[in-house]
């Protein structure tokens, strides 16, 4: 619908054109008058005008003046002069103002009419031709976005990988596209920085590597686009105007230039990974093979992998024996130590092809290793492990064998130096009391725990008595009460178990012991005492 300003300084005239604006043939919305230069420009002001029926020949300001004023503060307003005489002058100053029509009083009906559906179509054509440039100018600043944006729409699934839903999005989106096209997807894996980076460091090293990888990758009859697919992968499509223009040897040396140059100038390992060339409705199950390729590569950096290569085949890993490890554990030999956990994944991997599903079965064990040491001196492993370093360094162990080593490394040398310096902080009667505490399922003798903390037998149980006020041997009966107690009470388990964990031979001798110390047998004391 559109608004129409009359301006005319005869009322009569101004009244006679309005009545012969069909405003429901024409969609004019509203009608406005004016019958000076001044009124118009106040009406002009306060509304959106369309367009204007303009009298040239007005005494306070002529149609002209009006005109050029109009041009300057609202340009896309459409004028129509009005006049009593056929001037050639006028008219030539109307038409460089930009007037779109020139007509003669009185103004016949037809022409009134045309004049204003010319206007209109005038208006609406603009209209058009503002949208159309506004998204040309959208598009030629995001279509790189808009092409990226499709095409990982393809690969995540968004859109549905058949050629018939790829072609329409293609053309939904007005992206370049023909289903005949052949693409060869290469997915780029980091695995390995030199040295720390900063968070906008890392933005500026993505950038470099994107732009690397496309001008290595470009040449003639094939063209490439890399998408970021996320911190550590970089997936590019080669674009072959022609089967004949996929090289292998020649892709495969590029994609180790490539390579060689991270390594150099960007200071970062990588691998490359190689698909085939697919449609695009088959892109999104290829590039799946190739993340998970990636992902199993655990041995190997700053390497080319073919997808349709013959993958090693990963043999059964056998669970890691960690028993020699926990003796140098516990007798804190730590170069030995690494060396030998070195050894062992080294030789894992040369000989069964180990992937991360393999690396994080080890790390399980060496943990579980860990943990089991440090139970065994009373220490707490989430003292040791619950820092923002050692959880970072944790979860990102399986990404490859040279970061399963330094995990190792950092977490043999954290557990010796804890227990260094727990040892340091505790008593040799704390140390015993704690040892006791800890092996009360097994035969325990007065000599056996004072070599534990490198005293004599006689002199740790006269510091032991003086400290606690009973003797070595009254304690170790004392806890081993306590814990059948709390057996008893808690559990269900039977009375023979209950005598092996707290360190009898059989019932009879744990029954003795129980009735001696608190006047009843255990059958007895459960069923008094018995939580459930």
């Amino acid at each position: 619908m559109w608004n129409l300003l009359i301006v005319d300084d005869e009322r009569l005239i101004v009244e006679e054109i309005k009545l012969k604006v069909d405003r429901g043939k024409l969609g004019i919305l509203n009608v406005f008058t004016a019958y000076s230069m001044r009124q118009a420009m106040e009406v002009i002001e306060n509304n959106k005008i369309n367009i204007i029926l303009c009298d040239i020949e007005m005494p306070r300001g002529s149609g002209l003046e009006l005109l050029s004023w109009v041009k300057e503060h609202s340009p896309k307003t459409e004028s129509i002069f009005l006049t009593c005489h056929a001037d050639f002058t006028y008219a030539k100053e109307a038409v460089r103002l930009g007037s779109l029509e020139y007509i003669l009083k009185p103004v016949p009906t037809e022409e009134l009419e045309a004049a204003i559906v010319k206007a209109i179509n005038k208006i609406s054509k603009d209209s058009k031709l503002e949208e159309y440039s506004r998204f040309g100018q959208f598009w030629f600043k995001n279509q790189p976005i808009l092409v990226e944006r499709f095409w990982l729409d393809i690969i995540s699934g968004a859109i549905p990988s058949s050629p018939e839903d790829i072609k329409m999005a293609a053309d939904d989106r007005n992206i370049p596209y023909t289903d005949q096209m052949k693409l060869l997807p290469i997915l780029i894996g980091e695995q390995r920085w030199y040295k720390k980076l900063s968070l906008q460091d890392e933005k500026i090293v993505e950038y470099e590597l994107k732009n690397i990888a496309e001008d290595i990758f470009t040449n003639q009859g094939k063209t490439v686009k890399f998408f970021q697919l996320k911190n550590t992968e970089l997936l590019g499509i080669l674009f072959l105007s022609n089967s004949k223009y996929f090289d292998r040897n020649n892709i495969e040396k590029e994609c180790e230039k490539y390579i060689s140059y991270c390594n150099q100038h960007l200071n970062c390992n990588l691998c490359c990974y190689i698909g085939e060339m697919v449609h695009a409705h088959e892109l999104a199950s290829l590039v799946n093979q190739l993340t998970q390729l990636k992902r199993n590569n655990v041995s190997f950096s700053n390497k080319v992998f073919w997808l349709n290569d013959k993958m090693e085949k990963i043999t059964a890993v056998n669970k890691t024996d960690t028993s020699i490890w926990v003796i140098m554990l516990e007798n804190r030999t730590k170069e030995k130590l690494i060396d030998e956990v070195k050894r062992y994944l080294e030789h894992l991997s040369a000989t069964s092809g180990m992937g991360r599903s393999e690396l994080f079965g080890f790390q399980q064990d060496f943990d579980q290793m860990v943990f089991a040491v440090l139970a065994q001196k009373g220490l707490q492993a989430h003292e040791l492990f619950n820092d923002s370093k050692t959880v970072e360094m944790h979860g990102s162990a399986t990404q490859s064998l040279q970061e399963m080593l330094e995990w190792v490394k950092y977490i043999v040398e954290k557990t010796i130096e804890y227990i260094n310096e727990a040892q340091n902080l505790v008593s040799p009667v704390d140390k015993v009391k704690k040892y006791i505490q800890l092996n009360l399922d097994k035969k325990l003798t007065r000599e056996e725990i004072a070599s534990y903390v490198y005293l004599n037998p006689d002199y740790l149980d006269r510091v032991f008595k003086k400290e606690t006020g009973v003797s070595v041997a009254r304690f170790i009966i004392q806890e081993r009460l306590a814990k059948a107690k709390e057996l008893l009470e808690k559990t269900d388990i039977s009375i023979n178990t209950i005598a092996e964990n707290v360190g009898y031979p059989n019932a009879a001798n744990f029954s003795s012991m129980f009735k001696k110390m608190t006047g009843v047998n255990p059958v007895d004391y459960r069923k008094s005492n018995s939580y459930n």
